[in-house]
Order: C-alpha cells, then structure tokens, then sequence
C-alpha cells in the first residue's frame, strides 16, 4: 500500500510519462535548451512504486512419491 505522498508522486510520474510521450520531452528557447525528463528513469520509478520490480520467492517443498 503506497502513502499518499507515493500516490501522488506515482501520478506526476505517469503524467511526465504521458508528456514525454506526446513529444514534451525537450524544447528550446533561442540558444537555451531545456530536457525535461529521461523516460527509462520514470518508467523505472513507475515500475518500482507499482511493486513490479518485486523479488519473487517460491518455496519449494519436496516429496518423495
């Protein structure tokens, strides 16, 4: 269960995802550039808040049939 501060962090990261998607990536302005975000990072940070990126453990018992 995420807190609402992650919740809200969650949803800025989905929507810079969305932007970045939609060609809001980087602009410029005369000679000044800007790059808002690197998408594998939010994509990454949007996996780990959402729990997919989670070690997965299965016990194994044996049986001797």
């Amino acid at each position: 269960m995420l807190s609402e501060t992650d919740r809200k962090y969650l949803d800025a990261l989905k929507k810079a995802r969305l932007a970045i998607i939609t060609g809001a990536q980087s602009y410029r302005i005369g000679s000044r550039a800007v790059t808002r975000a690197d998408i594998k990072f939010i994509n990454d940070e949007i996996a780990r808040l959402e729990g997919s990126n989670a070690i997965r453990v299965r016990r194994v018992i044996p049986v001797d049939i």
